[in-house]
Formats: structure tokens, sequence, C-alpha cells
């Protein structure tokens, strides 16, 4: 088994980390790999687009207007020649690694229909190490746990191809909550994610990220992707019906509702809070 695994690289005026990056992915000890970067409509003057053209036909090339990160995933997925799709931010980086264990790990158990993810190491702007991020064993446990609450960096992940065939691309209408939108989808499309506990990408945090330039943007699409949420995997907590009823019948409100966030891991916004109460009620009826 030596699957074709493309590795996606969106990005957008990042000349200042993008050759690190590529790199990273032309390090690879797995080789059978092809390199897709995504311009999305970069305003630095050519540098982003200088960096990409230097690794020649190491990497395949793309230029599209500016349309967010979905927008350049989806046209990464499009021209994707791999059985596998593994995303690469343009300012993060993958250790040598990365998709040769993903891989041995398909081979051993045999299993197609599997998102691998992995931990990961936290990196500053001059790729000085701060940190690392392991999953918590008790999330891992349950795909819709490990999502909600936020577990998974994107970046780690190798996805079958098959999955967007099956549960569509991301959606370009979002601009901070794509990825857990889109993992959440392929979830209940059927697709197992199965965490790898070795830290093998690297995460930057930087002034400059896209999710800190849309802080007013993702407060907003994180409320309302919770909300989306809780309607889209409500028959996966059906198991919690039973001690749900008995505490509303007790007028225990609250406790039953906490239940229920602690079971998805949604985050206490009052307007899940509401949403999930009336879903509760309902069960009552």
């Amino acid at each position: 088994m030596k699957p074709l695994v493309s590795i996606i690289v969106p990005v957008y005026n990042g000349s200042n980390y993008l050759r690190e990056a590529i790199d990273s992915a032309l390090a690879q000890t797995y080789t059978n790999t092809e390199i897709l970067v995504v311009n999305d409509g970069s305003t630095d003057g050519g540098k982003t687009e200088a960096i990409a053209l230097s690794y020649g036909d190491r990497i395949r090339y793309f230029r599209k207007e500016n349309g967010g990160v979905a927008t350049a995933l989806n046209t990464g997925i499009r021209e994707m020649r791999g059985e596998y799709f593994s995303w690469l931010s343009h300012d993060d980086a993958y250790l040598p690694d990365k998709i040769l264990s993903q891989v041995e790990y398909l081979k051993k158990t045999g299993n197609k229909a599997v998102v691998t993810y992995t931990d990961f190491a936290y990196i500053n702007e001059t790729s000085e190490e701060t940190g690392t991020f392991r999953a918590d064993a008790k999330m891992a446990a349950n795909r819709f746990l490990a999502i909600l609450s936020t577990s998974i960096h994107g970046c780690s992940l190798l996805v079958p191809k098959a999955c967007f065939e099956k549960a569509g691309l991301f959606s370009e209408k979002l601009r901070t909550t794509q990825d857990n939108e889109m993992w959440l989808r392929i979830a209940k499309a059927g697709f197992d994610f199965v965490r790898l506990p070795r830290v093998l990408v690297k995460s930057r945090r930087h002034s400059e990220q896209g999710q800190l330039k849309l802080r007013d943007v993702n407060v907003r699409e994180t409320e309302e992707f919770y909300l989306w949420a809780v309607d889209f995997i409500w028959e996966e907590i059906e198991g919690l019906r039973p001690e749900v009823i008995r505490l509303l019948g007790k007028r225990r409100q609250k406790e039953a509702a906490k239940m229920i966030l602690e079971r998805i891991g949604t985050p206490a916004y009052p307007n899940v809070i509401s949403r999930i109460l009336t879903r509760m009620k309902l069960w009552l009826a």
C-alpha cells in the first residue's frame, strides 16, 4: 500500500513562512506525494508567487482570485491527483515522518475509510518550539467530541479523497470555522477519526494569523457553528435521553444541559444552551 498523497498548501501573502512549509513537505520520508501550492490572490508585490515558482516542477502551482482559505483548499482538492488529502498551512510545517506514520497506520489496519490526525507542537515567529498539544484520550475516543472540542488540528489530518466525494467540499461561506464544519460533516458521513499520539506537525502562532485579523468574524462564526452542530449531531446523543428526561422531570434543566454540553464538547454560549434546552424538552413531548 503506497497511495499518492496530495499535500495542499493554501497561501495568502505568505512570503515570511511559505518556504519553510514547502521545504517540510518536500522533506517527507514518505515520498509518494505531490505538493500543490494554491495562491489565494496574494497582494504582496509577487513575493509569495516568486517563492512558489522557485521550486519549479517539484510542486504544482495555482493562482486564483482571493476568496478565503476554503476556496483555496477546494481548488487544491479539485486539482489533486492523490488518494489522500493533507492540508499544510503556509505558516505551519510538518515533521519528516508525518505522512509516513499515517500511511503506515492505514497499511497496518487495512482500513481506508478512516481519517487520521496527530498531536502537534507550537512554534513562534522564529520557529522555536514553545509547547505541545496532546489531545485528551477521552476526547479522542469519540470523533464528534474530538471535533467539537477543537482537539483536532486541521494540518495534522490525512483525509481520504472519498470523504469529499461523500460529504462535499469546504464551505466557502465560512472564513474561520470551515475546518471543523468540514470534519463534522465527514464524521456524520460515517468516517471514523483516529488519533495517532505523536507530535508530527508544527503549528505557528504569530501576529499575522488570519483568525487574529478576523477576530470578530471568528467569534460570530464559532457561535453559529455550535448552534448548527447541536442540531446536526443531535441523534448522536440519544443515549443520554433517559438521564436527561429524569433530570428534566426534577426541573434540573441546567444540570441536564451541562451534561449535554460536556458530552459534545460545546462551549456554554447562551444561544447554544437555549437551543439545547429546546431540543431536550422535545424528548418530553
